[in-house]
């Protein structure tokens, strides 16, 4: 089709738009809507808008290949008869200008007109929810407020109960406005009366409000819904049958849920503890625990001295190259290895990464995020290790000479051959690699008391 067959039919379309738009907005002044009728009226101006954005999608394209700069050229003009939204109620009056500005119509000329930016911008009519607020005489789409009842919230655990307080008073209802999207918190003891007078759907715990508001949508232009609490009953079947609308929060919650009935299985109880050897460096503790099936098991932990934690530094120079080590280590096997070292004690895990960097390479930066923590190994040592990248690294010292060690620079395909041929074979340095990645991990081990 050309731009002016194309036209031609959006022009009665527009037509036949506004003279329904028109007949409803008098009629809404003369008579109250049923919950049925304006549920129809809703549905019909859905289906302009949806044709509207249509014939806006195929002028765009017709334009675009046209290459039409004329920002300001009207494409259609249709003349309004001279009574259009004269007999509507006063809501409407105050903001006439700005409703029918936004509709395409110009207040002074009287006149739908539709420009090339119009269409280039997507200007096209959308109908809200607050439409019949202003069109038809104060008589609202949704005659009773909408909410989605997200879950409970027990705030008890953050609390110092008082001894003689009741649970009751920490509880609160979480309560999403499905037209506006406002937050409310209910106390329980409230609930009943906040609940009254207002339609609410249920959902399982910590579903997507926005995906409900979508389905909810859908059902507002479904014809077998005669009223707003079958569209609201409706929505509450649908969206409790699809799990791929529940929200991280609830994904995450539920994800905790199953791995901590998992370990209440097999979490034991210390009954014995007993140290085996005490060094400058660690000690080697025996544990004993007694377990749900009432069986015993004994574990040796290694606690190093002081609590010392340590960190690995995936460094990198100003190329994008990499900064290894080489040091004496296992059967005199040669193995490379990202910078590390100790946390000393109160020292901050940064500038831990910024001295033993210096020290074993000479290297400086600025440059330092963290980007994951790790046990060395969960059953046997309870120090932790922090993976620190640093970009950007510059030569300005030599290494420290008490250092038994001398390092070397990498490109990105070297380092992968030494992951590959397990030259780098530390585990916690894959793992360092691996965060690199990825992007790291955003929490935190440290500190953490230990299982």
């Amino acid at each position: 089709m050309n731009i002016e067959e194309v036209k031609e039919k959006f022009i009665k379309l527009k037509k036949e738009e506004l003279e329904y738009l028109d007949n409803i907005a008098k009629l809404g002044y003369q008579k109250t809507f049923s919950q049925e009728e304006k549920l129809n009226i809703y549905r019909k101006l859905k289906f302009y808008e949806n044709e509207n954005a249509r014939f806006y999608k195929i002028l765009s394209d017709i334009l675009y290949k046209s290459k039409e700069e004329n920002m300001n050229k009207v494409l259609i003009e249709i003349k309004l008869k001279d009574d259009f939204f004269n007999k509507v109620g006063d809501t409407f009056n105050k903001y006439k200008y700005l409703v029918l500005k936004r509709y395409n119509i110009n207040f002074d000329t009287n006149s739908y007109i539709l420009t090339v930016k119009n269409i280039i911008n997507g200007n096209y009519t959308k109908y809200r929810y607050t439409d019949f607020d202003y069109l038809f005489n104060k008589q609202e789409l949704f005659e009773k407020p909408i909410y989605i009842f997200l879950y409970y919230d027990d705030h008890s655990d953050e609390c110092l109960l008082p001894s003689d307080s009741n649970l009751v008073d920490y509880t609160t209802g979480i309560y999403i406005n499905l037209v506006y999207g406002d937050k409310k918190e209910i106390s329980i003891k409230k609930i009943y009366d906040f609940e009254k007078n207002k339609i609410i759907i249920r959902v399982t715990p910590y579903v997507d409000e926005v995906g409900v508001r979508t389905i909810f949508n859908e059902e507002l232009l479904n014809e077998n819904n005669k009223t707003l609490e079958d569209c609201a009953n409706s929505t509450m079947i649908r969206v409790n049958k699809l799990n791929y609308l529940r929200s991280p929060e609830y994904k995450e919650k539920m994800l905790l849920e199953k791995i901590t009935k998992l370990y209440d299985k097999v979490k034991g109880k210390l009954t014995k503890e007993e140290i085996l050897y005490s060094g400058d460096f660690i000690n080697l503790i025996k544990e004993v625990y007694s377990l749900p099936n009432n069986r015993t098991i004994t574990k040796e932990k290694i606690v190093k001295n002081g609590g010392k934690d340590s960190v690995i530094i995936v460094a990198t120079d100003s190329n994008g190259n990499y900064i290894l080590t080489f040091q004496t280590r296992i059967n005199d096997k040669i193995i490379a290895e990202f910078p590390s070292g100790y946390i000393e004690n109160g020292e901050d895990v940064i500038e831990t990464a910024k001295r033993e960097l210096k020290e074993e390479t000479g290297y400086v930066s600025d440059n330092v995020t963290l980007l994951d923590e790790s046990y060395y190994s969960v059953g046997i040592d309870n120090s932790v290790c922090c993976i620190v990248r640093m970009k950007n690294c510059v030569k300005a010292f030599n290494v420290n000479p008490n250092e038994n060690l001398t390092y070397g620079i990498f490109t990105e395909e070297e380092l992968k051959y030494l992951l590959n041929n397990n030259i780098i074979c530390g585990s916690l340095n894959k793992l360092a690699y691996y965060s690199l990645q990825n992007n790291g991990c955003k929490r935190t081990l440290r500190n953490v008391k230990w299982l």
